[in-house]
């Protein structure tokens, strides 16, 4: 999901030349998509540590009753 994120990003940012993604000024930079791991492994931990504990106790505790 992140890396796709980040796809995503890097590309408008190449075609529209409005985002800035990082502080590296090269034309190399520009036109390469390099994965910032770092950002996938804070999402995914919170994506693993948060979201889906409380979303499955809320859901939980709806019942199976409710749709």
């Amino acid at each position: 999901g992140d890396v796709t994120a980040q796809y995503i990003t890097h590309s408008a940012a190449a075609s529209k030349k409005r985002l800035q993604l990082s502080v590296v000024t090269t034309k190399e930079a520009d036109t390469t998509f390099v994965v910032d791991w770092r950002r996938v492994a804070v999402t995914s931990m919170f994506g693993f540590g948060f979201v889906g504990p409380v979303g499955h106790f809320c859901f939980k505790g709806r019942g199976s009753g409710n749709p």
